[in-house]
């Protein structure tokens, strides 16, 4: 036997809008911050100069490191770099060059 009232089912108002009458937008997944390039010219030339001290900087740390590490290592120290248009001409031999190959 129940002891107390049954509790009532509630329902929303007649005027209430429901949860399901609700569409959810799909948003497309960000991945990284996306940059965009300034459309002022103070900008651009400030961007640029930005670039310019950062590799500047970049290389001094770089012989500075470089240095150090000669002046400590009893071993002779080595820096390789990789020339870009040394690499760019490497990677995709001309026909004419793997023509060249085949035929040795």
């Amino acid at each position: 036997m129940v002891q107390g009232k049954v509790k009532k089912k509630t329902s929303l108002p007649s005027g209430a809008k429901g949860k399901g009458g609700r569409q959810h937008r799909k948003t497309s997944i960000k991945r990284g911050g996306k940059i965009i390039k300034p459309k002022k010219t103070k900008l651009i030339e400030a961007a640029k100069l930005k670039r310019g001290l950062q590799k500047a900087i970049n290389s001094d740390i770089e012989h500075m490191v470089s240095m150090k590490a000669v002046s400590t290592e009893p071993k002779q120290f080595h820096v390789f770099k990789a020339d870009k248009t040394a690499s760019a001409s490497s990677s995709k031999p001309t026909p004419a060059a793997a023509a060249a190959k085949t035929k040795k």
